[in-house]
C-alpha cells in the first residue's frame, strides 16, 4: 500500500510542474493550441515508446474489446491540457492546482458513489461530504485570503 500512496504523491508533485511547462511553451510559441498538439505528439512518442515491447510482442489484438467512447479519453485530456495552460497565466498554477483538485474529489466522490468506469462503489458517506466541504472551504481559503505585503528592501 506505500509503494501506490508514494506513487500517487509523486504524480501529484509532478502536475504542476507538467501543467506550468504546457502553458510556459504555449506563451513562448504564442498559441496555446500550438504548443499543445506538441506536447501531445510528445506525448505519444513517450507513450509509444514505453508500449513498444507490447506491442510487438502481442500486437493491437485486444484494443478492439475497448468500447469506442473510452477512446474519447484521449481527447478529454487533450482539452483539459489546453484548458490549464490558457488558465494558468490568469489565475496562477496554484489556484488552477486547487481547483482541478477540488473538481476532481467531486467527481470521483460521484463516480465511485455510482460505481461506474471501474470504480468499485461506495456510499458516499457524510463523513466523505464533510470531507468535500472542508476541502472547498480550504480552496476558498487559500484562493481569496491576502497574503502579509512583503517588507520592504
Amino acid at each position: 500500500m506505500l509503494i501506490p500512496i508514494a506513487l500517487s504523491l509523486a504524480i501529484g508533485l509532478l502536475i504542476p510542474v507538467h501543467l506550468s511547462m504546457n502553458s510556459r511553451a504555449g506563451a513562448l510559441a504564442g498559441s496555446a493550441p500550438l504548443a499543445n498538439t506538441v506536447f501531445w505528439i510528445v506525448g505519444l512518442s513517450v507513450s509509444l515508446a514505453v508500449s513498444l515491447r507490447g506491442i510487438l510482442r502481442d500486437g493491437l489484438g485486444t484494443l478492439p474489446a475497448v468500447p469506442w467512447p473510452l477512446w474519447l479519453a484521449g481527447g478529454i485530456g487533450t482539452l483539459i491540457s489546453l484548458g490549464i495552460s490558457v488558465i494558468i497565466p490568469r489565475i496562477g498554477v496554484a489556484n488552477v492546482t486547487f481547483l482541478t483538485i477540488m473538481g476532481q474529489m467531486i467527481a470521483s466522490a460521484i463516480l465511485s458513489m455510482m460505481g461506474v468506469l471501474g470504480s468499485p462503489k461506495e456510499a458516499l458517506s457524510p463523513q466523505k461530504l464533510l470531507g468535500i466541504a472542508v476541502m472547498a472551504a480550504g480552496v476558498a481559503l487559500f484562493m481569496f485570503a491576502k497574503a502579509p505585503a512583503a517588507p520592504a528592501s
